[in-house]
């Protein structure tokens, strides 16, 4: 199995079981041996996944900081790939089989906001400007 992401230039067909998310310019991923793969370069990132027994690989992109973070059985891994905010094309979640018989759950999990300050920054003037409007209905802001 690989988990990664990729701009729709990427590779996503082979005849054959291969690290395919990574093997070119357009995307980057990482395969159950715990290698990295991008542009067809690998590096070593983390221990093998255990073969036979379930394993939940979390991904965490990062679009404002650019970079893509792993997450193995709900602990964090580490930053695997940075610069990805220098990417002019849309990247998108991927993931691909590298064996025959591989069995895959997946789910989706999407944080909205970049980080509490984010979200305070962006909500707390609609917050601030409703509240007032409920509690205290004569007096409108704009």
């Amino acid at each position: 199995m690989m988990f990664g992401v990729g701009t729709d230039k990427s590779t996503l067909h082979k005849e054959a079981f291969v690290n395919l998310i990574g093997s070119d310019s357009q995307g980057w991923g990482l395969s159950h041996k715990g290698i990295l793969w991008h542009n067809d370069n690998w590096v070593s990132f983390m221990k093998p996944f255990v073969e036979n027994r379930p394993t939940t690989i979390g991904l965490l992109f990062d679009g404002r900081e650019g970079t893509l973070s792993y997450f193995k059985d709900g602990s964090f891994v580490g930053v695997a790939f940075t610069g990805l905010n220098s990417i002019r094309d849309k990247l998108y979640p991927m993931v691909s089989s590298t064996a025959a018989k591989t069995q895959m759950t997946l789910s989706n999990m999407q944080r909205d906001y970049f980080n509490l300050q984010d979200r305070y920054v962006n909500c707390y003037p609609f917050i601030e400007w409703s509240l007032t409007f409920i509690f205290c209905p004569d007096v409108v802001k704009p």
